[in-house]
């Protein structure tokens, strides 16, 4: 059973690799606890992004996404981003209230069930910035 969802963006229908893309760059671009009902969604980014521009802030933006994404089974639900394990994360640029961060890792198509036996490298860029829409590219 494949992941499907509806995209942000123009209201159309969302499945697979592409759906997951958008799971990523709107965990990473929503604020830990903002959300009602669905406090466990999102990031420590929005509080860490207007940082001033230097190693710290660039540590904190690349721990705050790992656990941000970080798949864990929580009270009989899954949290982070089960179809997508990061193993590569780099801040590619950072100003202040803006980052591109390139990520790589392996996509699960069925990650969202539980079912870790099918994989494949994949890759995408996050672009994040302090309270804006998610943005995401994949490469």
């Amino acid at each position: 059973m494949i992941s499907v969802g509806i995209n942000m963006t123009n209201g159309k229908l969302l499945t697979g690799w592409e759906h997951t893309v958008q799971s990523v760059g709107f965990i990473l671009n929503t604020e830990l606890k903002s959300r009602v009902n669905h406090r466990y969604i999102g990031s420590n980014i929005p509080t860490v992004i207007d940082e001033p521009a230097n190693a710290e802030t660039i540590m904190d933006l690349m721990m705050a996404s790992a656990e941000a994404l970080e798949a864990r089974l929580y009270k009989g639900r899954w949290l982070g981003e089960p179809r997508y394990f990061v193993n590569k994360l780099n801040v590619e640029s950072l100003v202040p209230g803006r980052a591109v961060m390139p990520l790589s890792g392996y996509y699960f198509p069925k990650g969202h069930l539980g079912d870790f036996s099918q994989y494949e490298e994949r890759g995408m860029t996050a672009y994040v910035a302090g309270h804006d829409a998610p943005t995401l590219s994949e490469n």
